[in-house]
């Protein structure tokens, strides 16, 4: 389990957004700031827990979202094909009404051809049902969460999406239990 500190700040989903639209201003290829665009808004939507704008940017039926990693907040590797598949997928987790995903800290973005990469600390709050590699959570309980990520999105620049996903979930960098008002905090 992550370092034992207790009453972490929460970071700012916000704050975050400011650092990504700033750095979005000093890409210099075009390609890049379009590409980092629709990662934002796509993020952007799973913070706000807005389903629709996420399957808006990944419309294509054959759209693969992958996650994998150390059994974080899933036991075993999962794979969504199509836009009905992913959209139940994130449906199910706004109808626990918790974000898809909130705060990203320590970010770092690479380009290509073909799409764009991710890497960083995300952050959100999670009631322990959503934890099931943590052992000892209380299911009913959320927790403040910070753990390593790295993903990659195809892109298709001329329609403005992605094509899916690969999500790995890496190490627990932090968990504890969260105050009442963490969610909207996080949010804002």
């Amino acid at each position: 389990m992550a370092a034992a500190r207790k009453n972490l700040p929460i970071p700012s989903a916000r704050d975050s957004r400011e650092r990504i639209d700033a750095h979005i201003a000093t890409l210099e290829k075009p390609r890049d700031r379009a590409m980092l665009q629709i990662f934002r808004d796509h993020w952007w939507a799973e913070v706000v827990v807005d389903v629709d704008t996420l399957i808006a940017l990944m419309p294509d039926e054959d759209a693969v979202y992958y996650f994998g990693g150390n059994g974080l907040m899933i036991a075993e590797p999962t794979e969504h094909h199509g836009t009905e598949a992913i959209r139940t997928m994130f449906q199910t987790i706004a109808d626990w009404g918790v974000p898809v995903a909130g705060a990203i800290e320590d970010e770092h973005f690479a380009f290509g051809d073909w799409g764009m990469t991710f890497e960083g600390i995300l952050s959100s709050i999670y009631p322990g049902k959503f934890l099931p590699g943590v052992p000892g959570l209380d299911p009913e309980q959320h927790y403040f969460v910070k753990w390593r990520i790295m993903s990659s999105y195809p892109i298709d620049l001329e329609r403005k999406v992605m094509l899916g996903g690969n999500v790995y979930i890496g190490s627990l960098v932090h968990i504890e239990p969260a105050p009442a008002d963490a969610m909207e905090r996080m949010r804002w």
